[in-house]
């Protein structure tokens, strides 16, 4: 829940906002200024950091809404949490609360203090999630799963997946490979083909009834063991460390999540690769390069012309699989060229061309149609065939991108 706009914009909430601006901190005449912005009916940008100013009382706590039944289910430290927001808080106001433009309410005046958070939390029944196991208490209870063993791809060996391969080989249930997209579930099962493991794919946890291997897509981000139905759930993160985020994207472009690299391991010798800025290339290994007296891992990528480009390891999330066809058939851009940046250039001009369609065809659809006789659809229509045919046809030349 977000608590923007959650707070009345009529007149008479707007002269409470300005009588209660002017008793709390001083009036700009810039028209840029929050009291000015919102004098005019103009609501900026982080509103909601002022919304007590539109209430004649103190904001109530979420925990007031709450029914009587309420059961409060959390996971993690939320000791933790709550410090650590609180903190953030506290530093926000120090930091910006000064700025005159956009001067802060103190953070008492929108959040609970931890001790109050607490203080509420105590009124209702509570139900605690952990990963660990718990001591043998009356308040607790162990259920019936594991956290798996450390299943983490070591690139660098020469079995990388020996973790993997010994455990599959030790546990007698149905293992169920999880994925985010059907992009992952394609890399995740290239992996899996180099120890020979064939997954069935299924959409549903219940799917996976006898002791096979399985693989779908689904949002779990960590794994267990299910020890009652001896079933073991494995994810991606379990095997590549820690989840990438599904879209990294800068001011320039996007890069499509499902081709991206998250583990050297899922590299060969020779696999064609796309850099971001450099185009298609060949995957040659990796190498260990000094630069400014530091020492760092590096792939190294081929090129046209046996021309090679060093990538370290850091920026491995500038690399994505080709996904243009067979890799047979793939390119192999020259480096420093501009066919690269020229094609580049073609794709964000066809996807603004897509933007553009997109937004003409939401036009029409949003339009209300107004109906229209049998009589009068015939002389419309024999109306535009007859100046169709005498105006002379042009033909234009499309150039595909």
């Amino acid at each position: 829940m977000l608590p923007a706009h959650e707070f009345p914009t009529d007149k008479a909430a707007i002269e409470l906002f300005r009588s209660q601006w002017r008793d709390t901190f001083e009036v700009k005449r810039d028209a840029e200024h929050v009291y000015q912005q919102v004098s005019k009916g103009t609501l900026p940008a982080g509103i909601e950091y002022w919304q007590p100013l539109f209430f004649s009382e103190p904001l109530p706590p979420l925990f007031s809404y709450f029914p009587a039944n309420t059961l409060v289910v959390n996971t993690g430290s939320l000791e933790t949490s709550a410090e650590r927001f609180q903190a953030d808080t506290l530093a926000r106001f120090e930091n910006r609360g000064v700025d005159p433009m956009r001067p802060l309410l103190p953070p008492e005046a929108l959040w609970l203090r931890v001790d109050e958070l607490f203080s509420e939390l105590k009124r209702w029944p509570r139900l605690q999630l952990k990963t660990d196991h718990l001591p043998e208490k009356a308040a607790n209870t162990n259920l019936g799963f594991q956290k798996l063993p450390d299943l983490a791809i070591q690139a660098q060996q020469k079995a990388p997946l020996d973790a993997l391969r010994k455990f599959l080989e030790s546990f007698s249930g149905p293992v169920i490979f999880s994925v985010e997209s059907e992009g992952r579930r394609e890399a995740l099962g290239e992996l899996l083909a180099r120890i020979k493991i064939a997954p069935k794919r299924i959409l549903r946890l219940d799917e996976a009834q006898d002791a096979g291997r399985y693989l779908m897509i689904g949002a779990a981000e960590h794994g267990f063991i299910d020890t009652q139905r001896n079933l073991a759930l494995i994810c991606e993160s379990d095997l590549l460390g820690e989840r990438v985020a599904r879209r990294r994207q800068d001011s320039r472009r996007t890069i499509n999540p499902d081709t991206l690299i998250r583990n050297l391991a899922e590299l060969h010798i020779g696999q064609p690769v796309v850099h971001l800025e450099h185009g298609v290339g060949r995957y040659a290994g990796m190498t260990t390069l000094e630069a400014g007296g530091i020492k760092g891992e590096y792939l190294m990528l081929t090129y046209a012309n046996d021309a090679k480009l060093y990538v370290p390891v850091s920026s491995l999330h500038l690399i994505s699989r080709y996904a243009g066809g067979a890799e047979e058939n793939a390119p192999l851009h020259k480096l420093g060229g501009d066919a690269w940046s020229r094609a580049g250039k073609k794709r964000r001009k066809s996807t603004r061309c897509a933007a553009e369609l997109l937004d003409i065809y939401a036009q029409r659809a949003a339009k209300e149609d107004l109906p229209l006789s049998t009589t009068a659809s015939i002389t419309s229509y024999s109306a535009t065939a007859s100046r169709l045919k005498r105006r002379p046809i042009r033909h234009r030349r499309l150039t595909p991108y």
